[in-house]
This record gives C-alpha cells, sequence and structure tokens, in this order.
C-alpha cells in the first residue's frame, strides 16, 4: 500500500536497487516514523517489518543513502 499523504518527510533513492525510501514526517495532526519503499522501476510500495526499537516520531530531517545502504 502507498504510504498516507505527508509533508516535511525524509527519502533516499538507491540507484542500483531500483528504490525510493520515505521516512517520517507530517500528515497535518501528528509526526510519523514510519517508513515506506518505492521500487522505482514497477511503481509498487512496500512497508518493511522493522525490529528493534524504532526511532521517535519526526518532521524535517534528513536521510541519507551511504555506500548503497
Amino acid at each position: 500500500a502507498s504510504p498516507q499523504q505527508r509533508a516535511n518527510h525524509s527519502s533516499a533513492v538507491l540507484d542500483e536497487l531500483e528504490e525510493l525510501f520515505i521516512f517520517g514526517g507530517w500528515n497535518g495532526k501528528e509526526r510519523l516514523n514510519d517508513i515506506h519503499i518505492l521500487h522505482t522501476g514497477t511503481g509498487a510500495w512496500t512497508c518493511p517489518r522493522i525490529g528493534g526499537v524504532l526511532p521517535h516520531p519526526r518532521a524535517g530531517m534528513t536521510l541519507t543513502a551511504l555506500r548503497g545502504r
């Protein structure tokens, strides 16, 4: 499923995997801490299950892809 509408989210592209990552942001009511991945080759969205301690909801931050990660 595609992510809900948001502003002030962060995003990064991994060209070699054809993936666009979207994290967090503001949906008009609250800050978010979810992550969604768009496969740019197919246009399909995924929402991966994340284990461990999740970051606090946030908006207006950066996300950087480094060496394909």
